[in-house]
């Protein structure tokens, strides 16, 4: 009698429970799926922060709350590079180099064009910024920010091998564990043997769910 009309299966290789054995351990699965938010959520971080250089723009994290309410610590800066400082004004916040090569971001108040400097000063600070900035000290224009955005770039650029390692790490786990733990999977089998793709005897129902022989 054929098998597969008594409603019994071949031994023909690994089975799938249609009650859910065959999918993986949860553990496995909640790993998978942690694994993959992860690298979304990376690679989503890493379009806004270094995509923009694609069109001539940077990126910066706001690191202090001076240029409140205009800009906040952790805000992400979108910043146009294309901009010459000949063609910024009062009012414009330009982002420029410290002496001590540190990068901020500060609203222009007052502008020498014959000695090509900056008054500059944070919308938050009661003073003006102490030194003028030189044209050529200048990166480029603020046109916009994204609210905490920035949070993840200054936490990298503030501990940079920390972040790293941490990442490291949890990709490495989540990896382990979705792989030895996820779903199993079934050994191919040339055309023509018992379960290849030569053997089509029919089909078998089982609480909703169908297996092909």
């Amino acid at each position: 009698m054929d098998e597969t009309r008594a409603g019994r299966l071949p031994d023909d290789g690994p089975v799938r429970d249609c009650r859910g054995n065959g999918r993986g351990h949860p553990v496995g699965r909640i790993a998978s799926f942690l694994l993959t938010g992860m690298l979304v959520v990376l690679a989503a971080i890493a379009l806004l922060c270094w995509g923009p250089r694609l069109f001539g723009w940077t990126t910066f994290g706001v690191v202090s709350n001076s240029m409140a309410p205009s800009l906040w610590a952790c805000d992400l800066a979108f910043v146009d590079q294309t901009v010459q400082p000949e063609a910024m004004g009062i009012g414009d916040v330009a982002v420029f180099h410290l002496a001590d090569g540190k990068v901020c971001g500060h609203r222009i108040v007052e502008v020498d064009r014959q000695a090509r400097t900056f008054t500059t000063k944070g919308d938050a600070v009661a003073i003006q910024d102490s030194a003028p900035v030189s044209f050529d000290r200048v990166i480029g224009q603020v046109k916009g920010s994204m609210a905490f955005a920035g949070a993840p770039l200054v936490a990298y650029q503030s501990h940079k091998w920390l972040c790293v390692g941490v990442l490291s790490a949890a990709v490495a786990l989540l990896f382990a564990l979705a792989t030895a733990l996820g779903p199993p999977r079934s050994a191919k089998r040339p055309s023509g043997e018992p379960g290849g793709r030569g053997w089509r005897l029919g089909s078998v129902r089982e609480s909703g769910c169908e297996r092909r022989v």
